[in-house]
């Protein structure tokens, strides 16, 4: 993790280092993409299914995260969208102190807002807040949750070309996840998060001139 996290930040600053072509990150342009990571962490938790037995869970969990976005340039540099993440995780967690760990295989989405702020050349400033939930499939006790996911991040967006660029990234976040109508149940943690994103600038307005002029001869 200490060597993703060095490895990024080189390529995050270095980057800064070589002049970009602003040209896409234009009021009106559109920015659709998409990124994928994985991360490792450790985390306690309570679940109200094995509560009675023991409050607190110890997690050690490695997931990947894969999400797309729509974005649209409301300034010149600065962009609001829609982010969709799915995070697929594989976990084993030790219910009592001397027990065993037991795997879990689980499948996670979230929806909300995101907004970008590229500050100078590529490099950008990024942060979301977002929404989902899930269930265990239990038919004598299924328990439905409430995720909350709130993310900043620092990337840079390296042109391949006039209109697509690859974007190494950093982000924070923080997960919060609530079981419905238990109040014990609940769980939270934080953590650093290395991505490797593809991005397309999109200038729709300049596509329809286009067509309308055609149209004309």
């Amino acid at each position: 993790m200490k060597a993703l996290i060095i490895f990024s930040i080189v390529i995050l600053f270095s980057g800064c280092l070589f002049a970009q072509d602003q040209t896409p990150i234009k009021k009106g342009n559109f920015i659709i993409g998409g990124s994928l990571s994985i991360d490792k962490n450790k985390y306690d938790k309570t679940d109200p299914n094995i509560l009675p037995y023991s409050p607190y869970l110890n997690v050690k969990a490695v997931s990947i995260m894969a999400d797309l976005n729509l974005n649209y340039l409301i300034f010149d540099h600065i962009s609001l969208g829609i982010t969709l993440e799915s995070l697929i995780s594989a976990s084993k967690e030790k219910y009592y102190q001397n027990s065993d760990y037991i795997k879990f295989i689980r499948n996670d989405f979230f929806v909300g807002p995101v907004i970008r702020w590229y500050i100078f050349s590529g490099l950008y400033l990024s942060g979301s807040a977002e929404f989902g939930g899930y269930h265990y499939d239990l038919k004598e006790n299924p328990i439905k949750w409430k995720k909350f996911l709130f993310s900043t991040g620092l990337g840079y967006s390296v042109s391949l070309g006039k209109s697509v660029a690859l974007e190494p990234a950093l982000r924070y976040y923080h997960q919060y996840s609530k079981a419905v109508k238990v109040a014990s149940g609940f769980e939270k943690y934080d953590g650093l998060q290395f991505s490797f994103g593809i991005h397309i600038f999109l200038n729709l307005k300049k596509s329809n001139k286009k067509s309308t002029e055609n149209e004309k001869v």
